[in-house]
């Protein structure tokens, strides 16, 4: 880089300016009728990389007022360096070359994020006690809220459409002694549970992801031994909370699920909230497998 700074101002002087080379400095620039003296040496070059487009896309979705609203409103202060950008600097170092946080100081050290961000930000205030109090901050702020708010924001800024959403889970494995909560309520068990990774000798946690047209609008985090035919219900609710951020109340939405949710409890639940469903019968249900064999029948 410093190379090509140097050839850009070493053509543009030969061009405009009369040049003298000194034997003390490696250029000496004569412009009316004064001494300049540049020292390529000292020129710092900066590679911003992916750094410019990843603050871009997360300013075009205002991650940074978003973030700002709810975790100064939770904090009751701003801070010198706002939860905005904080927020998108661990994106940008997630999305490359991913340091730790007690080394994110050195991933910024040629990145010029006093242009990226519009304000000059000192580099040895970014440690882990910083970004630690940050994701402290955005925890108690209520990252589900978060998470919501920006859904919206960016489906909202490039125009796609909530027409349904799909609700599913998945199980991750936990290794290690974790203790228990004892049934404390809004506390994440990590304990036995159905496992679908077939490892039903360990302890886990399950993940609930709500997609649409396959992108990923909402997200819980469950207990290990959450029953899928529950968490449907409480998905409703979200389903709902949704629809009204849309401002969809007069468009046509479904709300698609597998055959864990074909309850009394939840297409009753469903009525009232007046919420379309698309879904299917379990295999066990003597109606679904009289329909079955009909249409087989009448193939």
């Amino acid at each position: 880089m410093n190379k090509l700074i140097h050839s850009a101002y070493k053509d543009y002087i030969e061009n405009n300016l009369e040049r003298k080379m000194y034997n003390d400095f490696p250029y000496v620039f004569i412009i009316q009728g004064e001494f300049m003296k540049i020292d390529f040496g000292q020129i710092k070059s900066f590679y911003d990389g992916k750094a410019g487009l990843i603050a871009g896309l997360c300013q075009q979705v205002n991650l940074d007022t978003i973030f700002n609203k709810h975790l100064e409103q939770h904090q009751g202060r701003p801070t010198d360096i706002s939860y905005g950008i904080m927020a998108q600097l661990m994106l940008i170092n997630m999305a490359d070359d991913h340091h730790p946080l007690s080394r994110m100081d050195e991933y910024f050290q040629n990145i010029d994020l006093e242009t990226i961000f519009g304000m000059p930000i000192d580099i040895n205030k970014l440690n882990d006690d910083r970004f630690g109090g940050f994701l402290d901050a955005m925890v108690d702020a209520g990252c589900l809220a978060l998470y919501s708010e920006l859904s919206v924001s960016a489906f909202k800024r490039y125009g796609i459409k909530l027409s349904n959403i799909n609700f599913d889970t998945t199980s991750k494995v936990m290794w290690g002694q974790y203790e228990t909560s004892d049934g404390t309520a809004g506390v994440v068990d990590i304990t036995f549970g159905y496992s679908k990774q077939k490892r039903f000798d360990k302890k886990q946690i399950k993940f609930a992801l709500g997609t649409t047209q396959g992108i990923c609008i909402d997200g819980f985090l469950l207990s290990g031994n959450a029953d899928d035919k529950h968490s449907n219900i409480d998905y409703l609710d979200r389903a709902v909370q949704l629809r009204e951020q849309f401002e969809l109340e007069q468009e046509e939405f479904f709300y698609i699920a597998d055959s864990a949710a074909f309850t009394k409890a939840f297409l009753q639940k469903s009525r009232s909230l007046g919420i379309e469903l698309i879904t299917r019968m379990p295999d066990n249900i003597k109606e679904g497998k009289k329909a079955l064999e009909y249409a087989w029948l009448h193939r």
